[in-house]
């Protein structure tokens, strides 16, 4: 789960308040949710957006969603919200098995003795916080999430973490990890990476071998490349496990694939 910045994407004109205020009324005066305009909040305009915002990854599970991906209300709409239906703050990108999972009754909380969502019972990653949901929520040695001690007690949290550990979600982020662990393995750089990494410039007779060290700089920036970027599946919890299991920071990688880059005359596309 990763924080989005709501400001880097502007907002769809045909969801501009001023055109969608008619729909809303529309849909505040029936009685039933089939009357709402799927075709205004479902505009090509508005998904190509939202698929910009959240990198085509799930605003929830970080999972891949460029191809399964959907329009997802994050607070319910209804006759008597009609507002939430066209309302851009409220419109996610989410995987088809998160937007389902979302619809369950644990994760909302209705207004007293009604049907109608008051709000919804999980982090909203586009909210503006005091704190970013990636300090919010940690990943442990088998990828489960975890509420940080700050946030243990905090119900929305607590149910976030629930959420985001449903077993195909953590065998998903288990299965990604996996195939970076076997890439780290088959590359054999990461000695020659804490070497790097670990080296001074004031101390060049220590410096590896630049055979050895081109190597381990290209292969930097792959494993950053495939694994570790924003746009990448899951990859909030892959630079947590880079971490535990490696020893290694992802910045840290980030700027060994950097230096490879620099020093090959190649784009730098991070």
């Amino acid at each position: 789960m990763r924080t989005i910045n709501r400001e880097l994407e502007p907002m769809p004109v045909v969801l501009d308040p001023a055109a969608t205020l008619t729909h809303a009324i529309a849909y505040r005066a029936c009685s039933s949710p089939n009357s709402v305009k799927k075709n205004v909040y479902g505009h090509t305009d508005v998904r190509n957006a939202l698929r910009r915002l959240f990198l085509e990854k799930c605003s929830l599970c970080e999972a891949d969603a460029s191809k399964d991906g959907v329009i997802e209300h994050f607070v319910p709409h209804c006759p008597t919200r009609a507002e939430l239906a066209y309302d851009w703050m409220n419109l996610h990108w989410t995987c088809g098995n998160c937007n389902n999972r979302k619809r369950k009754k644990d994760y909302k909380e209705l207004r007293p003795g009604t049907d109608i969502v008051e709000r919804t019972l999980l982090i909203d990653v586009t909210c503006p916080h005091s704190e970013r949901a990636e300090d919010m929520i940690w990943f442990d040695k088998h990828l489960k999430a975890r509420p940080s001690i700050k946030f243990s007690t905090d119900r929305i949290v607590t149910l976030t973490t629930e959420f985001l550990n449903s077993s195909q979600t953590i065998s998903d982020r288990l299965t990604t990890s996996n195939e970076m662990g076997m890439f780290i393995a088959e590359s054999g750089c990461l000695e020659e990476w804490r070497s790097i990494i670990s080296i001074s410039p004031v101390e060049p007779c220590k410096r590896p071998n630049p055979v050895l060290t081109n190597k381990a700089l290209q292969m930097a920036d792959r494993l950053y490349y495939l694994f570790l970027r924003e746009t990448n599946p899951f990859s909030t919890s892959m630079q947590t496990s880079l971490s535990d299991r490696m020893g290694i920071q992802t910045e840290d990688i980030k700027e060994l694939g950097r230096r490879y880059r620099f020093l090959h005359n190649l784009p730098r596309p991070y």
